[in-house]
């Protein structure tokens, strides 16, 4: 199908346009109406990720190019967009939306594959709040989540119950939601990172949190826009997985 149909279909389905966000969603690097044969996804827009599409006309991504200040084209920045146009490879970015999305969303995509029920938002409609039928064992969540994003590095702290039934679910960052997670009761945050105060709140609040990686924990949205795109259109893709250890 043309890049122009494909690339509206995204806008729409996405909800690009609802959110208020740092990251310039949509399509970031234009290659012309051309003829999409096969997609590339990748969670970060950089050089090691654009050197390995293979015979892709377009690359989505959840970490763009473009920011809310962008940066001149000049430099390393230059040499990037240079390689996409080159190459007529067109970059579609999707940051927000594609955290907060209901169905093919980072976060709802973690609590399907975890066998939860979404009860609600969190995190200001970017995360969910999901619940289990059953209290689960807090050792084999936490390794059942890893083993689900493929997590490379993580960090437990285990400070909640032993039993978890309710919990936040915020990929990337989430360090900065704990005080919700906190009001709302949940048994365990689960996010990608966090920074060094987290760890006394999380202790004197009683709160198990789980860092299972930025990365790892926004694989899953972009895989389930690759999907939706196969099924729905007929056009293969393939993953361009780029660990970061963060």
């Amino acid at each position: 199908m043309k890049l122009y149909k494909l690339v509206k279909h995204l806008n729409e389905y996405l909800n690009i346009r609802e959110f208020e966000d740092i990251s310039q969603n949509g399509l970031q690097v234009d290659s012309g109406n051309t003829e999409v044969k096969k997609v590339a996804i990748a969670v970060d827009a950089c050089m090691e990720t654009f050197k390995k599409i293979k015979q892709a006309q377009i690359l989505i991504v959840h970490h763009g190019l473009f920011w809310n200040k962008s940066l001149l084209i000049k430099g390393t920045h230059r040499d990037k967009i240079a390689f996409l146009l080159k190459n007529n490879i067109a970059l579609y970015a999707v940051h927000l939306p594609l955290d907060a999305h209901a169905e093919l969303g980072n976060n709802a995509q973690l609590a399907k594959l975890l066998d939860m029920e979404v009860i609600g938002p969190f995190g200001k409609g970017i995360g969910c709040e999901a619940k289990f039928k059953k209290a689960v064992d807090r050792e084999i969540l936490t390794k059942k989540i890893l083993g689900v994003v493929g997590a490379t590095n993580h960090r437990l702290l285990d400070f909640g119950p032993k039993k978890i039934r309710k919990v936040a679910i915020v990929s990337g960052v989430g360090s900065s939601f704990l005080y919700e997670a906190i009001a709302k009761k949940v048994d365990m945050l689960i996010t990608g990172e966090g920074n060094h105060v987290s760890y006394h709140i999380a202790k004197e609040e009683k709160l198990n949190v789980l860092y299972a990686g930025h990365y790892a924990t926004e694989t899953l949205g972009v895989k389930a826009v690759a999907k939706h795109i196969e099924e729905k259109f007929s056009i293969p893709y393939h993953f361009i997985d780029i660990p970061t250890g963060f």
